[in-house]
């Protein structure tokens, strides 16, 4: 007997065009890289408030005289009140941009990010950088002006998104280990 499959196996013959699908994928690539960087940097945020010289970046999180009234009156350990505003901070700040990257891994102790992210992915200085650069850039064009050039949009090859994918995956990695040496 034969089961004659419910999905066809390729979309091509329901989306003649796939690059609208392109153009999200590298959204949604930037969305979870970006949640992957907060989560990574929420981590190790306890550790860098517990050190004896906080990360400047850290310390210039603001707390409000709402946020410190609220502290007062709902936690018995006020240390624990400070988490929720740091998470914030962070998840606001996170970005495939690279100097949103540097400032979140700032934050947790991480400095020179760029030669030590270059370094993990055996690629020359400043390439991560540049590549989160034109990332961001191209991401932006696609989330906030319909990737126009001209009359129409932009044109994305398949290989042109796999590869942004591809950074995408290999920056994340390279952070992962960066941040884990660091031991926070």
């Amino acid at each position: 007997m034969t089961l004659t499959p419910l999905i066809p196996m390729t979309l091509t013959p329901l989306i003649p065009d796939l690059r609208p699908l392109l153009r999200q994928s590298i959204v949604a690539g930037c969305a979870a890289f970006e949640t992957y960087l907060a989560d990574k940097t929420m981590e190790c945020v306890g550790a860098a408030l517990k050190a004896d010289d906080i990360p400047r970046r850290l310390r210039d999180i603001p707390l409000t005289l709402g946020h410190w009234s609220d502290i007062e009156r709902q936690y018995s350990r006020r240390t624990w009140g400070i988490r929720p505003i740091v998470e914030e901070a962070i998840r606001e700040q996170a970005s495939t941009a690279p100097n949103k990257v540097g400032e979140l891994l700032s934050m947790i102790g991480v400095t020179r990010w760029t030669k030590k992210v270059g370094s993990t992915r055996k690629v020359p200085h400043g390439t991560s950088e540049e590549q989160l650069k034109l990332l961001t850039w191209r991401r932006n064009r696609i989330a906030h002006s319909a990737d126009r050039a001209g009359q129409g949009r932009a044109n994305l090859e398949t290989s042109e998104a796999e590869a942004f994918l591809a950074h995408i995956r290999d920056v994340a990695e390279a952070i992962d280990t960066v941040v884990d040496e660091h031991a926070c």
